[in-house]
């Protein structure tokens, strides 16, 4: 699996956003190997985030929902929150994902399951709600890969 997210606190503040989500468009479509955008909810991102929803689910990328990146009181809850209700409307597939710094965080999703349980976020959306799932789509995407 290959992730590409966004760090880059000073490349936001000398490119501007529209030139960073164009810039990120491009990059996903000139990247199919690309299998999630992670962190795209975060604040000072600031990202188209339809957009970005509809070029993943065109190019059967998905979007990460990162639990430890929405501590309790962060303005990334409310981001999250936005997120997942374009996803829903987009059809755009996530991930969810502890992104564990430690072992004890592994599997840790009880910062966004309440947002996506309360959003009634479908199912069938979320690409690694169990085993079978996951593995469908690590398959799905190295079949997409060499195609």
């Amino acid at each position: 699996m290959l992730e590409v997210d966004l760090h880059s606190h000073t490349l936001f503040s000398q490119c501007g956003l529209h030139t960073i989500v164009e810039m990120l468009l491009a990059a996903l479509k000139a990247n199919p190997q690309v299998d999630i955008l992670t962190h795209p909810h975060l604040p000072d991102h600031e990202l188209d985030m339809q957009r970005v929803a509809l070029a993943c689910r065109k190019s059967g990328m998905v979007m990460e929902l990162n639990n430890s990146k929405c501590p309790p009181g962060s303005p990334a809850l409310a981001r999250m929150s936005e997120l997942i209700k374009i996803c829903m409307e987009m059809e755009c597939r996530v991930v969810v994902s502890s992104d564990a710094h430690s072992l004890r965080e592994i599997g840790n999703d009880d910062a966004v399951r309440p947002l996506i349980d309360a959003a009634k976020f479908p199912a069938e959306l979320i690409v690694n709600r169990d085993a079978d799932t996951a593995f469908a789509f690590i398959d799905e995407r190295r079949r997409n890969k060499r195609s």
